[in-house]
């Protein structure tokens, strides 16, 4: 079955990248999907207690053909939050499944960690009796 790639028609704003919704990749698995093929994705746990998405292919008959599971990570406990995560996770877990490309391939910077900007001007340093931070200088 091929499966042709999502079009990026979404635009992340924080990044400014680029990137196919979840309706668009659902569209291009959907138009490659033999009859009676269907997709299950559930949260559930793994055999460490974490939770995680799973995403399995089934066929015609019912059996998985293909499966993968990822961290299930919530950014913000609230039901947005949830709603926001539940998205995401379903995306990613259609693109890994299907070996899709459906983001902008930034070479990993957005999940790179910044380095820290010192301000000009000024220095602290830690005072090892307290843990507090001392200002040396304006």
């Amino acid at each position: 079955m091929k499966v042709n790639n999502p079009k990026l028609t979404a635009t992340n704003p924080h990044f400014k990248s680029k990137f196919a919704p979840l309706g668009e990749v659902l569209r291009v698995i959907n138009e490659a999907l033999p009859e009676g093929w269907v997709i299950d994705q559930t949260v559930g746990s793994n055999a460490d207690g974490e939770p995680q998405m799973c995403s399995v292919l089934r066929n015609e008959k019912g059996v998985a053909v293909k499966q993968c599971n990822i961290p299930f990570i919530i950014g913000k406990s609230d039901p947005q939050g949830l709603g926001s995560a539940l998205t995401y996770h379903r995306r990613y877990g259609l693109c890994l499944l299907f070996n899709l490309v459906g983001e902008d391939d930034d070479d990993g910077n957005a999940a790179t960690p910044q380095p820290k900007t010192k301000k000009s001007g000024s220095t602290t340093a830690t005072d090892n009796k307290s843990g507090f931070k001392k200002v040396e200088k304006f």
